[in-house]
């Protein structure tokens, strides 16, 4: 299910980044290790070099990946994903999930998760490259 509605979202030609990418909590869904067990590793490869090819940006929540109240395996699998990701050319775009002002920006925790799954500056995409990709300056 996870698979398909990736899919679905880096095949629309509107769609520049996709927010907290297999994030749901694990109460409601499971343990999130036994459903990345179970995908298709194939097929996860597939539509990650289709999100490539596509321009479509895969989000790093800060939140998903520092908090693990209700999704307590999210950084762990996630980490697995996003390296694939970025082997096959797949950019990031990071967001806070911040519902609050106070928690605007990025935590030691969030930045720590980022350096321990690879990504550079580098692998963020800009405002200007987003902008530049709509035709807009």
């Amino acid at each position: 299910h996870m698979l398909t509605l990736i899919e679905l979202v880096v095949r629309e030609p509107w769609v520049d980044a996709i927010a907290h990418p297999f994030a749901d909590p694990e109460r409601i869904i499971g343990d999130l290790r036994r459903i990345y067990e179970a995908m298709d590793k194939a097929r996860l490869e597939e539509i990650l070099g289709l999100a490539a090819q596509n321009g479509v940006a895969l989000e790093v929540n800060g939140s998903s990946v520092s908090k693990p109240e209700s999704m307590p395996h999210y950084g762990e699998v996630y980490r697995e994903i996003v390296g694939l990701a970025k082997k096959l050319g797949v950019r990031f775009t990071y967001g806070s999930d911040a519902h609050k002002y106070q928690n605007l920006g990025m935590s030691a925790a969030a930045e720590e998760w980022i350096r321990s799954a690879g990504l550079t500056e580098r692998d963020f995409i800009t405002p200007a490259e987003l902008r530049a990709k709509r035709g807009r300056s």
